[in-house]
């Protein structure tokens, strides 16, 4: 299925507004195709793996902000397992790095958000 086409994702409307220039995505699927939205990293919440958030630059013309999305908002676009224990001592800690987005070669609470952030990164822009 392509998660571009996936309507029912992400319901709640708007999605998001930009606090700087007003910019308003009715769903996810528009801020994730919106070319002017960039994915730029993850801020890791340690006490709660899935609490963190995804960074994006909003580089419209006369904004250029920087905003946060709760990694839950797109809980739905996930369609692994979900991981709920700590990361063993063999630990890549690419969650360490807010920039680093590939996916991370250990299996841990944080694996879906590693996951999510290639989901996220590699979205169709319209």
């Amino acid at each position: 299925m392509d998660r571009n086409d996936m309507g029912e994702v992400c319901q709640f409307l708007p999605f998001k507004k930009c606090q700087s220039c007003g910019a308003v995505w009715r769903t996810c699927a528009d801020m994730l195709s919106d070319p002017r939205v960039e994915l730029i990293g993850y801020q890791t919440n340690f006490v709660e793996a899935g609490e963190g958030f995804f960074l994006f630059a909003h580089n419209a013309t006369g904004c250029g902000t920087t905003f946060g999305v709760s990694a839950g908002a797109f809980a739905e676009l996930h369609d692994g397992p979900m991981v709920v224990r700590r990361p063993t001592a063999v630990c890549a800690e690419y969650c360490l790095y807010r920039s680093k987005l590939v996916p991370c070669p250990s299996k841990c609470e944080c694996e879906y958000v590693r996951t999510m952030l290639d989901v996220l990164k590699n979205w169709r822009k319209t």
